[in-house]
């Protein structure tokens, strides 16, 4: 029975990936894998295919490795752009469109710079990261069950709250300890994160003294120290005992108090639907 069930669903999933689904002609369905926290789908920029492209809502723009730029001979122009607060110069291209499984975004401006390799038994190379600027062209679902990303409209579930309409990040209200805070909606990271300096005084935190160093996009190291939350609410539903961790050193003035990553929730589906400023999940 196990083997038809298996057999069933890999014939499903194929013919999902088709671009056709029942009832929804508008929908294109591309599948993906999860890579540790990581969503990885294959896809492809001018001529160069199979690529490794991973969706991360996290990230402001689009972004490209140097490899890659280099060998699609692209022409960059640098400019200047504000991070957070901070002043960074980036190198900036045009691409004519950008492929994900069988749907493509025409007209990207993306952004050139170092990736990382992702952290799994399986080093995978990462040649672009999907940012919101593109995203947000169009609705999307990730089904994480049956590890597939839906492009078009939108069937919301039961457990839905709106966003405001403040990108270039998605921010989601959650409560912790009677505490309103907004967190950037982040499909790349995999655990909440706090930012010290918004939270401090404001919550009593347990902390766990385990203490760790990340690398983000560009190289940039972070120091994190986990932490266990009691209860965190999101809309209608609580998390008890959640691992999450606290970043130290300074945070923009304005702008979200924190981090949150998708996978350390353990949803099932996620739904971002733009043109209603909705998202809703199963959980």
């Amino acid at each position: 029975m196990r083997r038809i069930s298996r057999s069933f669903q890999l014939v499903w999933i194929s013919f999902m990936a088709s671009g056709l689904s029942r009832g929804d002609s508008d929908q294109q369905v591309v599948p993906f894998n999860l890579v540790g926290h990581m969503i990885i789908v294959k896809g492809s920029i001018g001529d160069q295919n199979d690529l490794a492209m991973m969706v991360d809502t996290g990230t402001t723009r689009t972004l490209i490795s140097d490899e890659l730029a280099k060998k699609l001979n692209l022409k960059a122009k640098s400019k200047t752009v504000d991070a957070y607060g901070r002043k960074k110069s980036v190198k900036e291209t045009d691409l004519k469109s950008l492929t994900l499984g069988r749907f493509r975004f025409k007209e990207v401006k993306a952004n050139i710079g170092a990736l990382p390799y992702s952290k799994s038994d399986r080093r995978i190379r990462i040649d672009a990261l999907i940012g919101l600027d593109i995203l947000k062209r169009t609705n999307l679902c990730i089904d994480y069950d049956s590890s597939l990303l839906v492009f078009g409209p939108i069937r919301h579930s039961e457990f839905r709250i709106p966003f405001y309409d403040r990108l270039p990040f998605i921010p989601v209200p959650i409560v912790i300890a009677d505490q309103r805070l907004n967190l950037l909606l982040d499909t790349g990271a995999k655990d909440l994160i706090l930012y010290e300096s918004r939270v401090a005084g404001r919550l009593r935190l347990r902390r766990t003294g385990e203490k760790t160093r990340v690398v983000g996009v560009g190289g940039l190291e972070a120091s994190l120290e986990r932490v266990i939350i009691r209860e965190l609410q999101l809309a209608q539903l609580a998390w008890h005992n959640l691992s999450a961790y606290v970043l130290a050193g300074p945070a923009p003035e304005t702008g979200p108090d924190g981090i949150l990553g998708i996978t350390g929730l353990s949803l099932k589906k996620l739904n971002l639907d733009f043109a209603n400023k909705t998202i809703s999940w199963e959980r």
